[in-house]
């Protein structure tokens, strides 16, 4: 675990195209959300039953209208884009990104990808096995939104503490739902992410790559946690206080703009815009670890025991295929 670590880490840091292919994915699959926070004013409860509340009261009691339609029908559209359109663009960044590390000098074992590697059907075909991997996580969100909701609508009518933001509040009344959609997320991510490795690098269909990465997470479980949660951890340590910088970094901006002083309002926009830009650059960084160390662990299970980088039991060793590593 140490070598497929650290040499997928070197990788990553000698090939910054991976980091833009990576942040692409990243941003695509939601990621876009965490960074537009410092930005964007968050609407608080009477806000939301503000636009929400006429919505549904005329849903309710008058029947569908227009407007409700137009409503649903507008979410509708916009959420199946962004899952088909932006789940194919984050894919085919995937795959490149996996081609890259995999046929890297340092990782390479000599086999060759399969055919088509590039071909825009890769891409749906871990598309598809990414939203199959996700089913448990939609079904555990579907479940927990009611009882979420119910949370929401006690604290809304009855607050137990006041001084307590309220998002805190309702996630602290359901810790077993919170904890099951939490679960099923990580384990959605880490079989899609490894289904997708399968399907590059062994050219198998959506379905033979959710098996094999199935059968991956039951034999090594731990191995499989540890390669995940490492470079995980690190994308959280550099989104989390990079986004706390740039949201105060906002705020200065702000503060600028309403007395007026040039000055101060100059040197926060800068702020704002390096801090900004510095997260993003951190976040494609981690989020190309991570992905480079699933290739890389998942290119040394598919080499050949005669392979350069093979060790004397027969098992891809990443140090043994470079001196850098």
């Amino acid at each position: 675990m140490r070598a497929t670590l650290a040499g997928s880490l070197l990788v990553t840091l000698a090939r910054p195209s991976t980091w833009v292919l990576a942040l692409a994915a990243f941003l695509v699959r939601g990621g876009l959300l965490v960074f537009v926070i410092p930005i964007v004013v968050i609407p608080t409860p009477a806000g939301l039953a503000d636009v929400v509340g006429p919505l549904l009261i005329s849903f309710v009691f008058g029947g569908v209208s227009p407007a409700f339609v137009a409503v649903v029908a507008t979410a509708v559209v916009v959420f199946l884009v962004w899952l088909i359109g932006g789940g194919l663009l984050a894919a085919t960044a995937e795959v490149e990104l996996i081609r890259v590390v995999a046929t890297d000098e340092d990782v390479t074992t000599g086999t060759p990808l399969p055919s088509g590697v590039g071909d825009g059907r890769v891409a749906a075909r871990i598309l598809a096995a990414r939203l199959v991997a996700m089913l448990p996580f939609a079904a555990a969100l579907a479940f927990g939104t009611t009882t979420i909701v119910a949370a929401t609508y006690r604290e809304l009518t009855l607050p137990g503490d006041a001084a307590t933001p309220i998002a805190w509040r309702v996630l602290r009344s359901v810790p077993l739902t919170v904890l099951l959609v939490l679960a099923t997320w990580l384990l959605g991510e880490i079989l899609g992410g490894l289904a997708a490795r399968r399907i590059v690098l062994e050219g198998r269909p959506a379905g033979g790559g959710l098996r094999r990465a199935l059968g991956g997470v039951v034999r090594r479980p731990f191995r499989t946690l540890v390669v995940f949660a490492v470079p995980s951890l690190g994308l959280l340590f550099a989104v989390v206080p990079s986004v706390a910088a740039a949201s105060a970094a906002w705020h200065a901006v702000q503060v600028g703009l309403s007395t007026g002083d040039p000055l101060a309002t100059v040197t926060s926009v800068v702020a704002f815009v390096a801090l900004w830009a510095g997260g993003l650059v951190l976040a494609g960084v981690a989020c190309a670890w991570r992905h480079a160390a699933w290739t890389v662990d998942a290119r040394r299970s598919v080499a050949p025991s005669s392979a350069v980088g093979s060790d004397p039991n027969g098992d891809w060793n990443p140090r043994l295929t470079s001196g850098t590593l």
